[in-house]
């Protein structure tokens, strides 16, 4: 996978690691390449988003113990088996601006005691579930997804504060440094 010379990452991290590449509106030129992940641990990417700032916004789930994350990050190490990450770049894909974990001891963003043909990312021996992101009018990031995790990270005021059956959807914000729930 070629890289563009000045990206955030130019060297291949190892097996299931990001490729991410950014080209001009009309298609035409490649503005970017660039490699987001480590080796050892899955990091699977759910969703691509683009600031007002034209940064991208990057989540999906991970059971990588040793993703990069930046400094103030909201939490920054795997918690449990596979939980959620969120990463932004910079505009030009030079810079990794921030980037965190989230989640709690359990399985999170997986499918987890499922008794049916599962039908969504990964295979039906390593399967994941969606993580999504979107942004409100002030720049914060929310995502959902959802967590087997008796103690995923929850506000005091949580509609729902605690595990209510084996997976649970899960909505949080975090704001757009990625340092605080």
């Amino acid at each position: 996978w070629a890289t563009t010379i000045e990206a955030y990452l130019t060297t291949y991290p190892g097996a299931n690691a990001v490729a991410l590449n950014k080209y001009s509106a009309n298609g035409s030129a490649l503005l970017f390449s660039t490699y987001f992940g480590v080796s050892g641990g899955s990091t699977e990417p759910n969703t691509i988003r683009i600031t007002t700032n034209y940064e991208v916004i990057l989540a999906g789930s991970t059971t990588a113990s040793n993703l990069p994350t930046t400094t103030g990050a909201y939490q920054t190490a795997l918690a449990g088996g596979n939980d959620i990450f969120v990463a932004k770049l910079s505009s030009d894909g030079s810079t990794l601006l921030g980037a965190t974990y989230v989640g709690g001891s359990g399985i999170d963003a997986a499918l987890i005691g499922s008794t049916g043909q599962y039908t969504g990312l990964g295979s039906s021996a390593n399967a994941r579930n969606p993580v999504e992101v979107a942004f409100d009018n002030t720049g914060n990031i929310w995502v959902t997804s959802n967590s087997g995790s008796t103690n995923f990270p929850v506000t005091t005021n949580a509609a729902q504060s605690t595990l209510g059956g084996s997976m649970d959807a899960v909505v949080f914000q975090l704001d757009t440094n990625l340092s605080n729930l």
